[in-house]
């Protein structure tokens, strides 16, 4: 798998001693599965202060489920559902390595979008929300009469880029390194609107995956050591949010990240974060640019409809479109290696939506974009 431009230098991803013996083989076939539960952390209520998921010192850190249960209580008047409920009550996620979050920085409904790309958008059998469908899919515009609703979600951290092939395994059997994740919760009128009030209260319930690190024994002239895998990558998801207002093309820079880009996901508001332009009806056009006039990926159509082609696309390849507006442009799924994007080396590099006349955007529109990299551990 292609290595992105330059390193992650702010954390080690090995033993500090370097006596460590890397067979990726080898260690898959000693290696142990564990999930073991963290300590459970209260919801701070919506616009409530940061929640803190401390990490283990112990083996290499994967995945993380946090199990949300908490109850929402709408009182005086019904509220509205907006496309960010109930995903946005988890404002930020952000993976935070030594104080600095540079892996993962995004919202819940962002982590959504990834989980439906990466399971291929499942029928929800576990998990409820009023106001969402089968999929657990934002239905905007629901009303919530006064009353009570229990709210039952799993948001997933993507340590690894997925849980076979492990890229992007972090080394946490180290007091050299502090990890942990950071949840910023929601503010409400990004979630519901009307003249009633809301509050939510709740608890994340958080589920760690990682590995053992066996330990091979020396004999004769060959060494003894822990036994790691290849961790020669770590994985991210960043959002960025672009302002714009107006109609026709949204110039939306991208970030020159000095890694290799799988995937951009993205959608337009429209006025209020949680309003967002329909993909179906929204949009004259869209373009991925580089160097000032290159444009390897064009999509146009009629007017109002000119992703259709991309959407029948998306929809094929994840079994249904990523609710509830996102189009994704993914440089994976057909051929990682023939499609890689390494931003760090594209001048001019943006993303630009040609909005329709019908749906010009107002004050306080934006563009938001994930990008999930790949980024060189060494």
């Amino acid at each position: 798998m292609p290595l992105g431009a330059q390193g992650a230098a702010f954390f080690q991803n090995s033993p500090l001693n370097n006596s460590f013996i890397t067979n990726t083989a080898e260690w898959a076939r000693l290696t142990q599965k564990n999930i073991a539960p963290l300590p459970a952390v209260q919801f701070t209520g919506f616009g409530g202060s940061v929640v803190q998921v401390p990490f283990p010192d112990s083996g290499l850190g994967a995945w993380l489920r946090l199990q949300f249960e908490g109850t929402l209580t709408v009182a005086t008047a019904a509220m509205v559902t907006t496309d960010l409920w109930p995903w946005g009550l988890v404002g930020n996620a952000a993976l935070a390595v030594n104080g600095q979050t540079q892996l993962i920085s995004c919202n819940g409904l962002d982590l959504r979008a990834h989980r439906n790309r990466l399971y291929r958008n499942p029928v929800e059998q576990v998990g409820s929300a009023a106001g969402t469908d089968s999929k657990l899919n934002p239905i905007s515009g629901t009303s919530l009469a006064i009353g009570t609703y229990d709210i039952s979600l799993s948001f997933d951290i993507p340590i690894c880029h997925d849980l076979q092939t492990l890229v992007g395994l972090i080394y946490l059997q180290t007091s050299q390194n502090d990890f942990g994740i950071n949840i910023t919760p929601g503010q409400v009128a990004n979630l519901l609107t009307g003249a009633g009030t809301a509050t939510l209260t709740g608890t994340f319930y958080p589920e760690l995956t990682f590995f053992d690190i066996p330990e091979i024994q020396g004999s004769g002239q060959q060494a003894g050591g822990p036994l790691l895998p290849s961790m020669a990558w770590l994985h991210s998801l960043q959002s960025k949010d672009t302002p714009q207002v107006g109609t026709g093309a949204m110039d939306t820079p991208l970030g020159k990240y000095p890694g290799q880009l799988l995937c951009l996901y993205n959608y337009v508001t429209n006025g209020t974060p949680g309003s967002h332009v329909p993909v179906l009806t929204g949009y004259d056009g869209l373009q991925l640019q580089y160097g000032l006039n290159r444009a390897p990926m064009v999509w146009v159509g009629p007017t109002g409809q000119g992703l259709l082609s991309l959407l029948d696309e998306n929809q094929a390849d994840y079994n249904g479109l990523i609710g509830p507006e996102y189009f994704i442009l993914d440089f994976e799924k057909d051929d990682p290696a023939r499609d890689a994007v390494y931003p760090v080396g594209l001048n001019g590099f943006q993303l630009v939506p040609y909005i329709t006349a019908a749906d010009a955007l107002a004050a306080g529109s934006k563009v938001h974009v994930v990008s999930e990299i790949l980024y060189s551990a060494s």
